[in-house]
């Protein structure tokens, strides 16, 4: 079935974030509305989402409290996705950010982040990692209401949990871009940039909620 949102819905456009429906527009000639005019609260910009390509496109509602946890518990408890060619895990987890899921986006933080420790990553997946860390940073901390430090704190927590009882990569397991190997390096989260997010014109509130696991 064919999602639909109202104006004033926050919704998440995939590897993007975050992002309001500011309203549901008809092009020239149509007779009702066909597409969602989307504010990108990342970058404050417009995109058009065409209603019959919502599905397509992977746009979704925020997270729930279920999803909250589901993501938590992937973070401290998922396995690690031991890729060794850095080409395969690149494309793999290209495609999970893309796919727009918060469960997709959080394992690709876990294995980055893990893989980050043992190995001085490419330029490329450094910055994936960072992207999959704001975008699940960000989110958690808009459903739950809770500051981006406090919910940082907690992402971090998770991940240290996870690997103090997973065995992992071997250190200097893997290929970097030029194919060799690379000595262990560690790579630090860095907290997602501050920004203020616009309000619901729907009235509608973020989900209350408490992660009180950390």
């Amino acid at each position: 079935m064919l999602m639909r949102f109202e104006v004033g819905d926050k919704v998440i456009y995939p590897n993007q974030g975050i992002s309001v429906v500011e309203s549901i527009e008809s092009t020239n000639g149509t007779a009702g509305p066909n597409f969602y005019r989307l504010r990108l609260l990342s970058k404050s910009t417009l995109v058009m989402v065409p209603i019959d390509k919502v599905d397509e496109v992977g746009l979704r509602p925020i997270m729930t409290e279920t999803d909250v946890e589901e993501v938590l518990d992937v973070l401290e408890n998922g396995a690690v996705d031991e890729q060794i060619n850095w080409k395969t895990r690149y494309k793999d987890n290209s495609d999970r950010m893309k796919s727009g899921s918060p469960v997709e986006v959080a394992g690709v933080l876990k294995g980055l982040f893990y893989l980050s420790e043992r190995k001085t990553l490419s330029f490329r997946e450094k910055r994936m990692l960072d992207r999959a860390h704001q975008l699940t940073v960000t989110e958690v901390a808009e459903v739950a209401a809770e500051t981006l430090e406090a919910v940082e704190r907690k992402v971090v927590e998770a991940l240290r949990r996870s690997r103090n009882g997973e065995s992992g990569l071997e250190a200097g397991e893997g290929e970097n871009e030029s194919g060799t190997g690379a000595a262990t390096s560690v790579v630090p989260l860095r907290p997602p940039k501050r920004r203020r997010v616009a309000k619901s014109d729907s009235g509608r509130r973020p989900v209350s909620i408490s992660i009180n696991r950390y």
